[in-house]
């Protein structure tokens, strides 16, 4: 037979050989492909935490630089109480309505409250000229009030609770303006108030396009607001399990005073005029947990720290703690129109 004619294939040898090789090459790739989905989960995880936190803290922010606008005059507040009611619901009966309010959670989780009237023309007011003939009375003006049907108006006189109410109409009347407040969201309650006022000559109407009056808090997992005028409820950022917050303090309320001396817990801080005066900012922390499970569940402790010195989160409540990785934010934020309205 001729040499040149055979053909020759792999022996044995190579074959293992080959096929050896072969899986060495799928294990590298698929172990290389493991550790790299395993990082981009990592970081997905990091990055929707940071995102969440980002979020939650923008959006407090937001409502702690507005809290105040509209309530405030020199060196006190528009109203210790107000009357507020809506639709069917007496909301506030001769009841505090502060800028920041924050309710101690214990070992659970703070929430905060803000409020503030949503047009810069509610820091103006205009006299009362005429005594009211009944506390739903029509309100008599000698100024153009520049508004017009479905605006809020604001009436307060002092040591008497103050009133929202909800334009009706406004009409020229003799040499002055007339402003009825009888039908609207916000007219209800006027008979069921504890302490109804009827405002008289001297004192005073300001008028604004709306109350805003919101909650943040953490529910399930979940940083929510709810408006406390309709009961709405809005959900912030998934994921996150704890929120603390602490007031800002000032020795006086004085104008002077315009650095904070102290961080005060709610759990020890007195709720009152003069102490919310004090006020200058707030700092709010949040715990916030990574939406991806790290099925080696390396968690060691069940308490975060918000910061430095600062309050504590447990989150041995979490379902799998030690199971995912968790990060903590904080931030200051200065309540810009209370301190302005110190002046």
């Amino acid at each position: 037979m001729n040499e040149h004619n055979r053909q020759h294939g792999f022996t044995t040898v190579e074959v293992l050989v080959g096929v050896v090789i072969g899986l060495l090459v799928c294990l590298t790739a698929l172990s290389t492909f493991t550790f790299m989905e395993t990082q981009k989960r990592s970081t997905m995880g990091r990055n929707g935490a940071l995102s969440n936190g980002g979020m939650a803290l923008f959006q407090i922010e937001n409502e702690a630089k507005h809290a105040g606008l509209g309530l405030m005059t020199t060196s006190a507040f528009v109203c210790s109480t107000a009357n507020l009611g809506y639709k069917t619901s007496v909301l506030l009966n001769n009841s505090p309505l502060y800028p920041v309010l924050i309710t101690n959670g214990g070992t659970g989780s703070d929430s905060i409250r803000f409020a503030y009237l949503n047009s810069l023309s509610g820091a103006t007011t205009i006299k009362i000229a005429k005594d009211m003939d009944s506390a739903s009375g029509t309100i008599y003006t000698n100024v153009d009030p520049n508004t017009s049907s479905g605006n809020l108006l604001l009436l307060r006189e002092s040591g008497s609770p103050c009133t929202f109410r909800q334009v009706s109409s406004v009409a020229a009347s003799g040499s002055g303006y007339a402003i009825t407040h009888t039908s609207g969201d916000y007219n209800y309650g006027m008979l069921a108030f504890t302490k109804q006022v009827k405002y008289v000559n001297g004192d005073y109407v300001a008028f604004t396009s709306g109350l805003t009056w919101v909650k943040y808090d953490i529910s399930n997992g979940t940083l929510r607001e709810t408006d406390n005028i309709t009961g709405t409820t809005r959900t912030i950022a998934d994921n996150v399990v704890g929120m603390k917050a602490y007031y800002g303090v000032a020795d006086t309320n004085t104008s002077s005073a315009k650095s904070i001396a102290s961080w005060q817990s709610p759990s020890t801080f007195t709720v009152s005029d003069t102490n919310l005066l004090k006020v200058r900012a707030i700092r709010v922390g949040v715990a916030l947990r990574s939406p991806e499970r790290d099925n080696s569940c390396p968690g060691t402790s069940s308490t975060l720290t918000l910061w430095d010195s600062g309050p504590t989160i447990d989150i041995s409540g979490v379902t799998d703690w030690k199971c995912y990785k968790f990060q903590t934010y904080s931030m200051i934020i200065p309540l810009f129109n209370v301190t302005s309205g110190i002046r």
